[in-house]
């Protein structure tokens, strides 16, 4: 027979090499019993709630740039209200409506039915190159359209398909108050290099007198030419 030398570094290595393979086995198979019982759990979590909430979380802010207003890294014009029109009709109870009513209804100052400013100015701005098109054309069905995962339009009706928690539309309707008059002056001064305000026309012109007066730490004060100081 043959013999064979093998050094104690060498039987060190083979045993070294054995164990870590067998850890490994080990390992494996613990993660693939983990995730079988953690895909028990989801199964019967699926099986036992049939409503799924859809979540409204704010991102933290960058620690350095702070909250990007001027829809460089976030919600654009188009955007919010986008969200204002789904938020704002899952929050009353609204399934379905008549293109004409919504459009009425966003132009309206009600509890939580208050247009983000950057959205209201938006709209204002671009509503007038569509006045002419066909119904169906306009600026309102055209933008509705293009969200087929929010809003289903047949003729001229709307049918709302997003659900929300109350208390979350609620908090998130406060949410895009906020951040649509931040992100309406931050596009003047940003864009435009505009950094003097008419304090008389904002507040005394919808939405941005709401807005304000939401944004405010004192929205109830009598004097309502404040509105803009306090804001700024």
């Amino acid at each position: 027979p043959t013999s064979v030398c093998i050094s104690s570094r060498e039987l060190r290595e083979n045993v070294a090499m054995v164990g870590n393979s067998t850890a490994l086995g080990f390992t494996a198979a613990t993660s693939t019993s983990k995730g079988m019982r953690d895909g028990s759990r989801s199964n019967t979590k699926s099986l036992t709630s049939n409503i799924q909430w859809p979540e409204f979380k704010v991102s933290q802010p960058d620690p350095v740039l702070g909250e990007i207003f001027s829809g460089k890294g976030s919600l654009s014009p188009e955007q919010t209200l986008v969200e204002f029109i789904s938020t704002s009709a899952a929050f009353h109870g609204v399934k379905k409506q008549p293109l004409r009513n919504l459009e009425w209804d966003l132009l309206k100052v009600f509890p939580f039915n208050v247009m983000p400013a950057n959205a209201a100015a938006w709209y204002m701005a671009k509503r007038k190159f569509y006045i002419n098109q066909s119904f169906d054309q306009q600026l309102l069905p055209f933008l509705l359209k293009k969200y087929p995962e929010k809003f289903k339009v047949m003729g001229t009706q709307v049918i709302f398909l997003e659900v929300f928690n109350q208390e979350v539309a609620k908090n998130k309707l406060k949410y895009l108050v906020q951040y649509g008059l931040n992100a309406y002056f931050s596009h003047k001064s940003d864009e435009y290099g505009v950094y003097f305000f008419d304090p008389f026309y904002y507040e005394n012109t919808e939405p941005f007198h709401e807005s304000l007066r939401q944004c405010s730490s004192r929205p109830n004060m009598a004097n309502k030419s404040k509105l803009v100081t306090s804001y700024f």
